[in-house]
């Protein structure tokens, strides 16, 4: 499952780097920047004394903006607001986890499907997808006795596959079932060295994908029925470092057991 998980990788890459834009942005400056500062600035850069300067200071960076365009003033880059680059690192990662297992889903189920009968996972067999597929894979055929139907029927497996959402710990243990694999979580759970429990592992993942919801479906804003007044939830960088390093162990937990 080379080809699966690189493109995991590829994608789990990019969370990443929305914790490092994080770093790099979110202004750790307490105080305005000092006129002497700018003075000085100004002159070694040769801008104009009048020159609006904005300095945003992050945890390995200095930002200087000349003439803050686009209406950005120092609010906009301190941790209220930059912090929508964490909740950008929580919804990537569980979305490349999520495309990882509909990848090798598709290309498990498709080659339990070319097999024998016997071995194909129970989970597997009470799958349904539309039988026009099979009606049009089986017209294709008979127009042309050299084409390849399978094509169709892998399409129309993977379209349905990926109508269901490999996220919570109830939909990896569906993965799971669909590929027929034994002891799922306890064989994972080993992988990832063993100190938690099954249990454990599931909330975890169950946590972070709780969050992912509430920041792509609710906007990450808290549930009041009367307040005029919208709330934003609060997300700081150690959680979302935690959950974006959770789903890199245990997708290659998950890639290590499968392999």
């Amino acid at each position: 499952m080379a080809g699966e998980f690189t493109r995991f990788e590829l994608a789990h890459e990019r969370a990443e780097h929305f914790l490092f834009l994080y770093d790099l942005v979110a202004d750790r400056r307490k105080r305005n920047v000092r006129s002497d500062w700018a003075k000085s600035f100004k002159k070694f850069m040769h801008w104009p004394s009048r020159q609006r300067v904005l300095r945003v200071d992050g945890r390995d960076s200095i930002l200087i903006l000349k003439d803050a365009p686009h209406g950005l003033t120092r609010e906009r880059f301190n941790h209220s607001y930059a912090s929508e680059l964490l909740r950008s690192a929580v919804v990537s990662s569980v979305s490349s986890m999520d495309r990882y297992l509909h990848d090798v889903a598709v290309t498990r189920c498709f080659s339990f499907l070319n097999g024998a009968e016997r071995d194909i996972p129970k989970k597997l067999r009470r799958f349904e997808f539309p039988a026009h597929n099979a009606f049009k894979a089986t017209r294709t055929l008979r127009q042309d006795p050299k084409s390849r139907p399978g094509n169709l029927l892998k399409r129309a497996l993977q379209n349905k596959l990926h109508s269901i959402t490999f996220q919570s710990s109830n939909g990896v243990g569906e993965f799971a079932q669909l590929i027929g694999e034994k002891d799922f979580w306890r064989r994972v759970r080993d992988d990832m060295n063993g100190q938690r429990s099954v249990e454990e592992v599931q909330a975890q993942l169950n946590r972070i994908v709780e969050r992912r919801n509430c920041i792509v479906h609710e906007a990450d804003l808290y549930k009041q029925v009367k307040a005029r007044k919208y709330a934003l939830r609060d997300i700081d960088r150690a959680f979302a470092d935690e959950s974006v390093f959770f789903i890199k162990e245990f997708v290659g937990a998950i890639e290590r057991v499968l392999s």
